[in-house]
């Protein structure tokens, strides 16, 4: 059977992220659908920026329901993206752009996770 030397001292334990308003890099979208509605959302995966938590990933679901699309529509504005009118918006175009995110924490099924609860212009 291999072995694998690690020292877990350099590892972090997966604690939340401290509640607040950070920086964050966009850093994936990806299409996903819902388990039990099969409605499409987007996953998103950020990279926090401040310094005491820089490198710390964050994510949020972003669903793309007619009466979800606000949310869809706050963060693409946050990021600096046009959101005037009928538009096609690529997940491209949203990887690698900047934005606050609000962070709080919550509990869920007995675990403590931290959400991101909003999208705010970092300009």
């Amino acid at each position: 059977m291999p072995k694998l030397q690690i020292n877990f001292d350099d590892i972090a334990a997966g604690e939340v992220v401290p509640e607040g308003r950070y920086s964050a890099r966009i850093d994936a979208v990806e299409e996903r659908e819902g388990r039990s509605t099969h409605n499409p959302y987007w996953n998103v995966e950020f990279t926090l920026q401040d310094e005491a938590v820089v490198g710390r990933k964050v994510w949020d679901v972003v669903m793309l329901t007619p009466q979800s699309l606000w949310k869809l529509k706050r963060l693409a504005k946050c990021a600096g993206l046009n959101v005037d009118g009928r538009l096609d918006i690529d997940t491209e175009e949203l990887i690698g752009q900047e934005v606050g995110l609000v962070v709080a924490n919550e509990t869920f099924e007995g675990n403590l996770r931290t959400r991101v609860k909003g999208y705010f212009p970092l300009v």
